[in-house]
């Protein structure tokens, strides 16, 4: 009997670290936080229909040719400055990519999930949720960009018209 349960919790761990080798293990476990109140700065965010996760795939002129769109800055600044870190477990339906300029500091740049009202920031561990007061607008906000903006340029070959 023993055997067999040594057996099973075996095969779960096995099953576990395939999941998230081959999901990539970045997509789902974070390890530390910091204060959210560093997005106050921000003065432009400009989000790419591009997929978050391959960020680092992607040349400057894929950034020039891709269907980009700025997000509302006050829809930003207000979901973003009151966003709640996590290192829990999330897990990431779809993404895109954003890059965030400051008014002082360097820019960041950030994977904004398509569903779930949070993002993350490259090279920064955690995850930050969006909270209730402004998950709406949040939402509204990427919903307008995706299917104002991404839908009708990915029909067109997903490249700006001249």
């Amino acid at each position: 009997m023993a055997l067999g349960m040594k057996r099973t919790a075996i095969l779960a761990l096995v099953f576990l670290l395939g999941a998230c080798v081959g999901f990539g293990c970045h997509r789902f476990f974070v390890l530390a936080g910091e204060p959210s109140n560093r997005f106050a700065g921000a003065n432009s965010v400009q989000i790419y229909d591009l997929n978050g996760f391959d960020y680092s795939k992607y040349t400057t002129a894929e950034f020039d040719q891709v269907a980009r769109c700025q997000f509302n800055q006050l829809v930003f600044r207000n979901s973003a400055s009151s966003a709640k870190w996590s290192n829990g477990i999330h897990f990431w339906k779809g993404s895109l990519l954003a890059t965030i300029k400051y008014d002082a500091g360097p820019d960041e740049i950030v994977i904004v999930s398509y569903y779930g009202g949070f993002f993350s920031v490259v090279g920064k561990p955690g995850i930050w949720i969006v909270d209730a007061e402004h998950r709406v607008a949040w939402d509204t906000e990427l919903k307008q960009i995706i299917e104002g903006t991404f839908f009708p340029a990915r029909k067109r070959g997903n490249r700006l018209s001249p």
